[in-house]
């Protein structure tokens, strides 16, 4: 379920910072030797005949530790990354996905998505390096998901990945929100295949780094700026707004807008699609975040 947008003013002071991920680099195993906080699991169909003798789906893993995943010396840094590779269930003919899903704790039975707490912060986007080496027209797949304090989804950033990759790559998305109320969990899940679609056995995913940019939200000191008049139809103006300040602008999807300050301080919006908009506002001590409705 996603939280709507509101259309409550929001002013917050933010610092650049990298969200703290648990175990996003992979060095730290569990008792098992598996990749610690990091887990997927499957079902599997079990059934009893006539004579009361338990049966049991024939699955074969293409890891050595007859997983999903595993940890690997093939790391980007460090000394560990995360390996992910498929599996096949003999007794339907059906390939399982390999994989891995971002966990508190180490849940290495359970393997389902289960929100992570973090510090309230607004992650901008969702990054990591991998290696891929599919086979048939097997393509990757990485999931991140915000959550708020009520743990609504408020955000999502998606990568689909392609074609083999033998050395470390970067991959990165933009965070897509549809709400700024500060993120308090996420979920992270990467894939060899993508949903939907059918894994080859053989296909091997390798992910190592991962990590989210954005900011670390604070309170901001009463009677900073401000925005007036909010919803606005045709100007407004920053309260508070010095020279040396900048502006700029953005959709809530995170798209890069242009933007006019006038001499007088006033911005005219009269041409720009009725909607919310967000100012990052940058004083040199850090950057307030504003919301703005334009309605025509």
């Amino acid at each position: 379920m996603r939280k709507l947008v509101t259309l409550t003013a929001l002013g917050m002071l933010v610092l650049a910072a990298k969200a703290q991920i648990p175990n996003n680099g992979f060095e730290i195993l569990n008792a098992d030797n598996n990749v610690s906080q990091w887990s997927k699991a499957f079902l599997t169909v079990i059934w009893i005949d006539s004579t009361g003798e338990s049966h049991g789906d024939s699955i074969v893993f293409d890891s050595p530790n007859n997983a999903l995943y595993l940890p690997s010396t093939d790391a980007h840094s460090g000394q560990y990354a995360l390996e992910m590779r498929n599996a096949l269930n003999l007794t339907s003919g059906i390939g399982i996905t390999g994989g891995a899903i971002l966990h508190s704790e180490d849940t290495y039975a359970i393997g389902f998505e289960l929100p992570v707490p973090v510090s309230p912060m607004i992650p901008e986007s969702f990054s990591f390096y991998y290696k891929y080496f599919p086979l048939a027209t097997d393509s990757a797949y990485a999931i991140a998901k915000m959550f708020d304090v009520d743990g609504f989804q408020i955000g999502e950033a998606s990568i689909t990945l392609g074609g083999t990759v033998s050395n470390y790559t970067f991959a990165s998305a933009p965070i897509v929100y549809t709400d700024l109320r500060p993120v308090e969990y996420i979920s992270i899940n990467f894939a060899t295949a993508t949903p939907e679609s059918q894994p080859t056995f053989g296909t091997r995913f390798l992910v190592d780094d991962v990590s989210f940019d954005g900011t670390l939200g604070l309170d901001e000191p009463e009677n900073a700026l401000s925005i007036y008049p909010n919803p606005s139809a045709t100007e407004f103006s920053i309260d508070g707004m010095q020279e040396d300040y900048e502006v700029k602008l953005f959709s809530l999807s995170g798209e890069s807008l242009e933007l006019t300050v006038s001499a007088d301080g006033k911005i005219n919006c009269s041409n720009w699609p009725d909607g919310v908009y967000l100012l990052h506002i940058s004083t040199g001590t850090g950057t307030s975040v504003k919301k703005l409705m334009v309605s025509h």
